[in-house]
């Protein structure tokens, strides 16, 4: 199948069958904020007809902090970022 991935997503090359439409799993690439313990990429499931699943199992934001101090601003905007990225994969 020849579909292409959402801005900036990737994925293995291997589309997994389903009962209804079969999809692929697509995450980015995780971003890390220079001086900061802090990581954050997206996770979807794109069917093969180009939808994200964002009813049975919705994208998600993941994060992986390396400590337990809160988030200055610039780590809390590429969150934001990457939140604002995730809600354009799945506007219609």
């Amino acid at each position: 199948m020849r579909l292409p991935a959402p801005a900036g997503a990737q994925w293995d090359g291997n589309w997994q069958p389903d009962d209804s439409l079969a999809y692929r799993i697509i995450t980015t690439v995780n971003r890390h904020i220079d001086g900061h313990p802090l990581e954050s990429g997206l996770t979807a499931n794109q069917f093969c007809d180009g939808r994200i699943d964002a009813d049975r199992e919705p994208p998600t934001v993941n994060v992986q902090l390396c400590w337990e101090d809160g988030l200055s601003a610039s780590p809390a905007l590429a969150l934001v970022d990457a939140a604002l990225d995730l809600g354009r994969w799945t506007e219609p």
